[in-house]
């Protein structure tokens, strides 16, 4: 074979084991989300993925849950806070006037 030649083909089909969704709001998503950690995790292993994240708004409260549980059935665990951007504004503004206040 020559250099920078792929060896694999073209059209391979991908695994299940190749895909990670990324974007899983559970319950704890206020208004978002109604996925029990358990169903989530149950449904990653049923199609033989290997991973899977959870991506809640605004709360961290179902991360050890889901933790533990992916931890559990010996899936990796990837996870995420997703802030909406006007409260990140208003943790800034209130940071800088605290800032402001002791300088």
């Amino acid at each position: 074979m020559t250099e920078g030649t792929n060896t694999k083909s073209s059209s391979a089909a991908l695994k299940p084991s190749d895909f990670v969704h990324l974007h899983n709001h559970t319950f704890h998503s206020v208004l978002d989300g109604l996925t029990k950690i358990n169903d989530l995790v149950d449904k990653v292993k049923e199609l033989g993925m290997e991973a899977a994240a959870v991506t809640d708004h605004g709360t961290m409260s179902g991360i050890l849950d889901y933790y533990k549980t992916a931890k559990k059935r010996e899936l990796s665990r990837l996870s995420e806070l997703k802030l909406m951007w006007r409260l990140v504004l208003d943790l800034i503004a209130i940071q800088a006037k605290i800032s402001s206040v002791f300088t």
